[in-house]
């Protein structure tokens, strides 16, 4: 009973969004920072590549595995929200944002289509969807994993 009841059908309606194939998530420093570009590519079965690019010189490529309970909450949260109710770009022109912090680019293959959505990092979480929020930290502690 408890090992069916915890699997879920694309029908359950307490998830809206499947995630189907790979995760891109980057990360870009603004003005005032200037840390790394990060990189990381994410594939279903948590094999991931991440590049890190430092100024101008060339970018230092690591390839791991995510553990698979980071993989599980990743899973989760884009499962808990509706893509397509999401907006493409949380900018600093509709958001309040403090600076210019950067900014965060995910993009998702999930329902049989790809959804990108870029994020300004001076804008607080609590402007943001706390769906986002959850998928963004997820992802930010995926990258700070691998090597």
């Amino acid at each position: 009973m408890i090992a069916l009841s915890a699997c879920t059908t694309p029908d359950d309606s307490a998830h809206t969004s499947q995630l189907d194939g790979p995760v891109d998530y980057q990360t870009e420093g603004g003005f005032i920072i200037m840390p790394p570009r990060i990189s990381v590519h994410l594939e279903l079965d948590g094999s991931a590549t991440k590049q890190v690019t430092i100024g101008s010189s060339p970018p230092m490529t690591t390839h791991g595995m995510i553990d698979a309970a980071s993989l599980a909450a990743l899973r989760e949260a884009i499962a808990a929200v509706d893509l397509e109710g999401l907006r493409d770009d949380y900018s600093c022109g509709d958001f309040p944002c403090t600076s210019d912090q950067g900014s965060f680019t995910i993009a998702l293959a999930a329902d049989g289509a790809t959804k990108q959505i870029r994020v300004y990092g001076g804008i607080a979480d609590r402007d943001l969807p706390p769906g986002l929020v959850t998928i963004l930290a997820d992802l930010d502690r995926i990258a700070r994993q691998l090597p």
